[in-house]
């Protein structure tokens, strides 16, 4: 039985702890010596392990379903779809950024992927895993068994992307609000991720390496609000009616 509690406290606590404990190494300045962010990044991969562990042990290892997900040949096209689309936002919006690391200098490089491991993976397991996993409970005590992956993706990507306010201050509130609109509509192409691949891991790889660009260092720049419907709805869309197609193979879900 997976312990509900560490030295008396839920095991909840010590997974938002190290959450924010996680954040306090993320680098807020390259202006710094290069052994600070040296420590920086293994305070961080320390923090990462932990996060890793704690939720693993809460969320039955990040499983939804005890056997591989089979999909149908619709479901196929809708989880085609969503990756494709995700692919064109990269290739669009971060590649060409990704590109210019060429440009930057040791420092700069150390610490976007400090900042970009600690946006990943602590996102990921906090919201993907352990609140994905609070949700699905709470929904099941209110005997909310219907389409129950949809509404828990749809509320976890929903504080994913208000989780993004904490950004007031590095950039313009209507570069914020744009901010929030599309890390909810990505939020809901990584639940479509953990529902394929049962796991956790797969996402926060992805998440990673979505925001692994020098920018990252900045704040979020305004794009014109159509650019940013066009390029987010369409993952939206496709991730919402696969993970529903699944919802309606009524797999058995574990908790």
């Amino acid at each position: 039985m997976k312990p509900a509690k560490i030295i008396g406290i839920p095991v909840g606590f010590w997974i938002i702890l190290t959450f924010i404990c996680g954040e306090i190494f993320q680098p807020f300045s390259v202006n710094v010596p290069i052994y600070v962010l040296f420590i920086q990044l293994i305070g961080t991969a320390l923090f990462i392990s932990l996060i890793i562990h704690l939720v693993n042990k809460k969320t039955n290892n990040g499983k939804l379903f005890q056997t591989k997900l089979i999909l149908s040949k619709t479901q196929k096209i809708y989880l085609s779809l969503t990756i494709i689309w995700f692919l064109i936002i990269y290739l669009t919006s971060c590649f060409p950024s990704f590109i210019s690391f060429y440009k930057t200098d040791l420092k700069t490089l150390f610490a976007a992927t400090i900042t970009a491991l600690s946006a990943g993976f602590f996102e990921e397991y906090l919201i993907r895993g352990y609140l994905f996993n609070l949700v699905q409970r709470i929904l099941n005590k209110l005997h909310t068994t219907h389409y129950l992956l949809t509404v828990t993706s749809i509320i976890t990507s929903i504080l994913f992307g208000l989780l993004h306010f904490t950004n007031i201050g590095e950039s313009s509130l209507t570069a914020i609000y744009q901010q929030v609109f599309y890390a909810t509509c990505l939020g809901i192409f990584f639940s479509a991720i953990k529902i394929k691949t049962n796991t956790i891991y797969i996402g926060a790889i992805a998440h990673f390496i979505f925001d692994l660009q020098p920018t990252i260092l900045g704040g979020t720049e305004t794009s014109p609000w159509i650019i940013i419907m066009i390029l987010f709805l369409p993952i939206t869309i496709f991730s919402i009616l696969f993970i529903i197609s699944v919802d309606n193979t009524k797999q058995k879900i574990i908790y």
